[in-house]
């Protein structure tokens, strides 16, 4: 009997994140509301962010990571993007 070697396993495909870096995931919503998994590639600025979830930052304030921010600040991977309503001071 002759000796059969076992297949190897196949290895799983890539994941697109890894095979092109430029990819980053950002979470992106409304409160109260629902937060929804954005992928930018390019422009990663809260701008892009808000436009690939189709809102609106009018009448909101912006907070990345729960630290207050603008249409032009810059994210990273992983970060959350929330548009909160403003409250009116007293």
């Amino acid at each position: 009997m002759a000796n059969k070697a076992k297949p190897r396993p196949r290895r799983p495909a890539r994941a697109a994140a890894l095979a092109d870096p430029g990819y980053i995931t950002v979470r992106v919503g409304k409160l109260p509301g629902r937060i929804s998994d954005i992928a930018l590639n390019g422009g990663r600025k809260v701008r892009d962010a808000l436009v690939g979830a189709e809102l609106s930052d009018s009448g909101y304030e912006i907070k990345v990571n729960a630290a207050p921010a603008t249409l032009d600040t810059d994210l990273k991977q992983g970060q959350t993007v929330l548009l909160v309503r403003k409250t009116k001071a007293n």
